[in-house]
C-alpha cells in the first residue's frame, strides 16, 4: 500500500496542493491509479514548471495550459499532455516561446 509520502510526491510533481485531493487519496490508494494516470500527473507537473518559468507566474502558466494555443493548432495543452507525443509538442512550443521563435 502506498504511503502518504507517495501521495505528496505525486501531488508535488503535478503541481497540485495535496490538501485539495486528500479526500480522493483516502478513497483511492495510489496503487489503484493507473500507470497512465500517474505518468500524466508527473508530466503535468513537469510541464507546469516549464510553463511557469517561461511565462513568469503560476497563474499565467495554469491559464495557458487550459486554453487553446495557436502554436498547437488551437489545441489545449492540458489535453495534449496525456500522451508522450503531446508532451513533446507542448515542451517544444514552450521552448520556442522562451527563445522567441514563432515559426
Amino acid at each position: 500500500m502506498a504511503s502518504s509520502g507517495d501521495y505528496r510526491i505525486i501531488c508535488e510533481a503535478a503541481g497540485v496542493d495535496d490538501s485539495r485531493v486528500s479526500a480522493l487519496f483516502s478513497r483511492a490508494p495510489l496503487a489503484c491509479w493507473s500507470i497512465e494516470y500517474r505518468d500524466y500527473l508527473v508530466s503535468r507537473g513537469q510541464i507546469l514548471v516549464i510553463t511557469e518559468r517561461v511565462l513568469g507566474t503560476r497563474r499565467s502558466a495554469e491559464n495557458w495550459l487550459e486554453r487553446p494555443a495557436f502554436g498547437l493548432g488551437d489545441k489545449v495543452p492540458c489535453d495534449l499532455i496525456i500522451t508522450q507525443a503531446g508532451c513533446t509538442l507542448v515542451k517544444d512550443l514552450l521552448i520556442r516561446i522562451e527563445y522567441g521563435v514563432y515559426t
